[in-house]
């Protein structure tokens, strides 16, 4: 199995969630518009697929590291950290967990997914991205996880979030050299949004993809758009190390 690995340069660019959050709401915003057939199904497959993809990838891991695939496990790998621009935002102060037998729950009052997309006036988008993520990733990770997400902040001002199992399987800290920085995480949701679109739409998902690409070159440049396209080889369904 060959995985093209972009060649790194010195770049002063900062991809953070936020730019994350921008690309996913720019194709739900130009479905929304366009109106192809199947639309809303279309976005929803596209982010389950990009997130079980994350969750495939730490389960590698974890078995390459003689982990079992458990909740404790599934927290244990996860690809990123909070950024500082996110933090500035005081994100991650807004999670809130607790203890319901042995389960933990997870409350979230506040995100940078939310906001971007809210800022853009897409809060249906937003429930829509939002209702099955992190369920995807867990499933991608192992569908025996139980990992249920009830409701979302757009529609009952926070998210629950329901671990299950979790007190008796408790999570090892992360390993640095398993995290991804948001540029690799970004141009992972472009590219997987793009060949679904592409898959499914042909000639038009092609242009939706081109239109999303431009809309964040005219968002944050063309230094950043070049980023994105030079992860277009890269085999997101595999490690790359």
């Amino acid at each position: 199995m060959q995985i093209n690995i972009p060649e790194k340069e010195s770049y002063t660019m900062n991809f953070t969630e936020r730019h994350h959050a921008f690309i996913s709401a720019t194709f739900y915003r130009i479905l929304k518009e366009q109106a192809p057939t199947g639309w809303k199904n279309a976005f929803l497959y596209a982010s389950r697929r990009y997130a079980e993809q994350r969750g495939g990838r730490m389960a590698q891991r974890a078995i390459r590291d003689g982990k079992p695939l458990t909740i404790g496990t599934y927290c244990s790998y996860g690809e990123w950290n909070y950024t500082d621009a996110a933090r500035e935002e005081n994100f991650p102060q807004s999670i809130h967990d607790h203890f319901e037998g042995d389960d933990m729950i997870r409350r979230y009052d506040a995100c940078p997914w939310s906001a971007q997309y809210l800022e853009m006036g897409l809060k249906d988008g937003a429930n829509l991205y939002c209702q099955d993520l992190d369920m995807s990733i867990a499933r991608g990770f192992n569908p025996a996880v139980s990992y249920v997400v009830t409701q979302t902040m757009h529609d009952h001002g926070h998210c629950c979030h329901i671990l299950g199992g979790l007190a008796n399987d408790k999570p090892e800290a992360k390993k640095a050299e398993n995290v991804r920085d948001f540029a690799y995480h970004c141009a992972h949701i472009y590219k997987v949004f793009s060949d679904v679109m592409t898959a499914i739409y042909l000639t038009d998902g092609v242009l939706i993809a081109a239109e999303a690409l431009k809309a964040f070159k005219e968002a944050y440049g063309a230094e950043m758009a070049d980023e994105l396209v030079r992860y277009r080889n890269m085999d997101f369904d595999y490690v790359d190390r």
